[in-house]
């Protein structure tokens, strides 16, 4: 199994898994302590024109890039935010703010409206769809903001699509990038303790990528999915390793058992195959 799947892997592209895809330009870099620029300009899901501005000043953000048609890994990064605020307690709008971008330029508010609808009839706390923010934009406002939180995507023109990394990002009330959560799932008092130190304007610490140890992006499909090849490697080779230590454990029982019985001597050639 370890060999196969190492001439498997020598076969395909090779990528960065523990950023979660095969395409290395593909990654969320943690720069804390940035600024983000908050003169940037975009569209509200109401199709009004704001800033990034007015959604700081007071209050800590919660910030995610993703693109509204993707029913693959963006759905996914949603979810998880839905999730933890239900669970966790945590409403946007009641100690945070949380915000939305789109990275397709092509989507508008229309998109940006059916998917907060969709998260705050999850949610089933009315009450949020005031702090949380779905928000589009021309390509220049997005790539000034990818950039600024290190946010490395990839636009497929082929398939109309985007190849990008997973994970949202927590700032402090002046604009600066205060923590990064990578993957989809966020804990609730993990992402609450995060919140109380952006809050203060204080900086987090940097955190290790692990999540996609086995997960890489398809860009056909626009998923994540587990990585067999690397799963096979991996489990493959534990499994060789307990196989040749289990042979060589019962060999050693065996030839004491044997040594131990009347008339039977040491000897060498009794180990070695015909």
């Amino acid at each position: 199994m370890s060999l196969g799947a190492s001439s498997a892997q020598a076969q395909r592209s090779s990528g960065d898994p523990i950023r979660g895809n095969t395409d290395t330009r593909v990654r969320l870099d943690q720069k804390l302590d940035t600024p983000i620029p908050l003169d940037l300009e975009f569209k509200d899901e109401n199709g009004k024109s704001v800033r990034l501005a007015q959604y700081f000043g007071k209050k800590p953000v919660v910030l995610a890039l993703i693109f509204y048609r993707c029913t693959g890994s963006c759905t996914e990064i949603l979810n998880g935010l839905t999730k933890t605020f239900k669970k966790g307690e945590i409403v946007p709008g009641n100690g945070f703010e949380a915000v939305i971008v789109s990275i397709a330029p092509k989507e508008t508010p229309e998109h940006a409206m059916e998917r907060k609808q969709e998260c705050l009839q999850k949610l089933e706390k009315p009450q949020a769809a005031a702090g949380w923010h779905f928000l589009t934009g021309e390509k220049s406002s997005i790539d000034r903001l990818a950039d600024a939180i290190g946010y490395h995507y990839v636009y497929d023109e082929e398939r109309d699509t985007f190849n990008h990394p997973a994970g949202i990002i927590v700032l402090t009330p002046t604009g600066k990038t205060s923590q990064y959560f990578y993957g989809f799932n966020y804990q609730p008092k993990d992402l609450r303790a995060s919140l109380e130190t952006a809050k203060v304007n204080k900086i987090g610490s940097m955190v290790e990528p692990i999540f996609f140890g086995c997960m890489v992006f398809d860009p056909l499909t626009g998923k994540y999915t587990l990585d067999v090849i690397r799963s096979l490697q991996v489990f493959g080779s534990a499994t060789l390793l307990i196989v040749v230590f289990s042979v060589a454990y019962m060999s050693y029982r065996y030839r004491r058992t044997a040594l131990g019985r009347p008339g039977v001597k040491d000897d060498p050639g009794m180990w070695t195959a015909s």
